[in-house]
């Protein structure tokens, strides 16, 4: 990072007034519009990464994501993954330019819920790639006290320092960034509901629910209580799709990640994004004190709440 990393307890708006090339956003891994829907997940389960921008002798027309494929997946599965990544993919996707504003990124972000933007040159050919991850790392380096030091949390029980109950409340400064704010629970970044599937659901009937709400991911229960998984867009890319026939008898059981990190909705902010950066998750689905599934908060959602608070 070239940006100069301040130790102090709180950041304003005009933090974010720096170019984006000072984040050093990664450079763009491109596809053709004509690749195979087959050739894109290997691309991506390649790369390890949820999107990738579409380009034509260098130049953007288009990005696809893991939810681009799921959510257009068909039951006739084998013909789907011959279609080409022109018939999925999103056309004419917001843009930006490295000396254009990290500010700008943010609030298009907060407010749009987009994860990935391509960054292109004064030819319009895509060169990088900005994430939330990039955003929300540019923040938290700010706050070492607050965030780095209070480590992460896979292993807790309800008696656990660092939790905050439903009437915690902190000094707000409107436009401003205070270093407690990463000491606000969780429940206060939540955006959306969770949706719950049973263990034994046909795994092509919990991708139509997950199409259906427009669901990135999904807690899977037993008994409709115990949480035993978790299903979300990278486990579909990497368990799924090429390898499993939609139209069978593969339950969710089969390919969903089982017995994944959680948290309390009382439970610290630092602790999940610490927890995020550290496994590289997308989501951490929150429990109650019994620890049945209540809610999820995901990468895109704490950039939200940090991007209501400025802007």
């Amino acid at each position: 990072m070239s940006y100069e990393i301040k130790k102090h307890v709180g950041i304003d708006k005009s933090t974010f007034e720096v170019a984006i090339s000072e984040l050093n956003p990664r450079k763009v891994v491109g596809i053709s519009k004509d690749a195979s829907l087959k050739e894109l997940v290997q691309l991506l389960t390649r790369e390890n990464q949820g999107s990738v921008c579409v380009v034509e002798t260098n130049v953007l027309i288009g990005i696809v994501s893991e939810r681009d494929l799921f959510m257009n997946v068909d039951d006739d599965f084998d013909s789907y993954m011959l279609k080409k990544v022109e018939e999925v993919m999103t056309n004419r996707p917001v843009f930006k330019k490295m000396d254009d504003l990290v500010s700008d990124c943010l609030q298009l972000m907060g407010v749009r819920r987009i994860r990935s933007i391509p960054i292109v040159n004064d030819k319009g050919e895509a060169t990088h790639l900005l994430t939330a991850h990039d955003i929300l790392q540019f923040i938290i380096n700010f706050f070492p006290e607050s965030v780095e030091k209070i480590g992460t949390l896979y292993d807790w029980n309800v008696l656990e320092v660092h939790v905050q109950d439903e009437n915690f409340s902190f000094k707000q400064v409107d436009g401003e960034l205070l270093g407690n704010i990463f000491f606000s629970p969780l429940k206060n970044a939540v955006f959306s509901d969770l949706l719950k599937v049973d263990h034994n659901e046909l795994i092509q009937d919990v991708i139509n629910k997950m199409k259906v709400d427009g669901k990135n991911m999904v807690a899977v229960t037993s008994y409709e209580t115990e949480l035993v998984g978790v299903l979300t867009e990278r486990d579909l890319l990497k368990k799924v799709f090429g390898k499993v026939d939609l139209s069978g008898q593969t339950r969710v059981s089969q390919v969903m990640t089982a017995s994944p990190v959680t948290l309390l909705e009382k439970h610290v902010l630092s602790y999940a994004i610490n927890n995020m950066f550290a496994k590289n998750f997308r989501n951490i689905i929150l429990v109650d004190e019994e620890r049945n599934p209540v809610s999820s908060i995901s990468l895109i959602d704490i950039v939200k709440f940090f991007a209501d608070k400025l802007y």
